[in-house]
């Protein structure tokens, strides 16, 4: 599984190096969201989507674990987030 992730991603970069994107700012900010609203705040947040109490707690198990990463971690990943989205722009 280690290895799976960066060959995808070698093999996205080398197919679709190409590819002139805007990233949708739905996406921005619900990746903002995720990491960055507390939990509570985050479930209301997935209640615009009408998904299952299923997906909703896979989704909030994933939160578990990357609110375990200190705020700094987390403000450096979306500084590089927003960083790449304003170069697509």
């Amino acid at each position: 599984m280690k290895l799976c992730v960066p060959l995808l991603l070698v093999a996205l970069g080398l197919c679709f190096y190409e590819a002139n994107a805007v990233p949708c700012p739905a996406v921005l900010k619900e990746t903002v969201d995720f990491l960055m609203l507390s939990k509570p705040f985050y479930k209301l947040s997935l209640a615009k989507f009408n998904a299952s109490a299923e997906v909703v707690a896979a989704k909030m198990l994933v939160k578990d674990c990357v609110d375990e990463m200190d705020l700094l971690s987390r403000t450096a990943v979306v500084n590089s987030l927003n960083k790449v989205a304003v170069r697509c722009i």
